[in-house]
């Protein structure tokens, strides 16, 4: 959430109020997404580097 209204402040100047929710909205869509990848790609990599003991 933070992420999406860091971006959302800057580019707010350039949006109408009603522009800069479904802005926002979409910001939060697209950050999660992003963290959400990452964090998978993370956890293959941790697993490929100590894999465990099965």
């Amino acid at each position: 959430m933070a992420l999406g209204q860091a971006i959302l402040d800057i580019v707010a100047p350039c949006l109408r109020p009603e522009e800069q929710r479904d802005a926002f909205e979409m910001f939060v869509t697209a950050a999660k997404a992003v963290l959400d990848s990452y964090e998978e790609k993370a956890d293959r990599m941790r697993r490929r580097v100590k894999p465990s003991a099965n």
